[in-house]
């Protein structure tokens, strides 16, 4: 059983961890611009305005919950399937499933986006369809938003203005 930190009656003198605790602010997301894969400047709307999809970091709870459910479901077929010939097995492994993982995590993670992202001339409302559709489509937005996510320092607190 894991309990709870116990601290000092004294005044801390030390430095205060939870200044650069990323775990809570995973969980409320931050807007990322998307990138144009050739120049790497943020993509801007007609009026100047970047593109950003909102995402939430990878050490947030739902998607911890997602991936140890997935595993756990799979673990299960994979066991009632062990006295099966070896082409009726579930295979995992293969790049379909593993880019099918990383898409369905990415959209989980998404909670959002600039209402000025169009998609063939028309505007794209977010919906958790949406974004599957769009990541699908465009690898290389699904690769800068996983980027995003999974670099911790994206979700460091703000620093207290001087």
């Amino acid at each position: 059983m894991v309990r709870g930190p116990t601290f000092a009656e004294d005044e801390a003198l030390g430095f205060d961890l939870g200044k650069i605790e990323t775990r809570k602010y995973a969980d409320e997301g931050k807007y990322f611009p998307i990138l144009h894969p050739v120049t790497g400047e943020p993509v801007l709307d007609d009026n100047k305005k970047p593109v950003e999809i909102l995402i939430s970091g990878a050490d947030a709870s739902r998607i911890k919950n997602a991936v140890e459910e997935r595993q756990r479901t799979r673990r299960a077929a994979v066991e009632a399937a062990a006295n099966k010939p070896a082409d009726q097995r579930p295979d995992y492994n293969g790049w379909q499933t593993r880019e099918k993982d990383m898409i369905d995590d990415l959209v989980l993670l998404t909670e959002g986006w600039t209402d000025n992202l169009e998609l063939d001339g028309k505007p794209l409302l977010f919906s958790k369809e949406n974004a599957a559709i769009l990541y699908q489509r465009f690898p290389e937005i699904a690769e800068q938003m996983t980027r995003n996510a999974t670099n911790r320092i994206n979700f460091m607190p703000a620093s207290p203005k001087k």
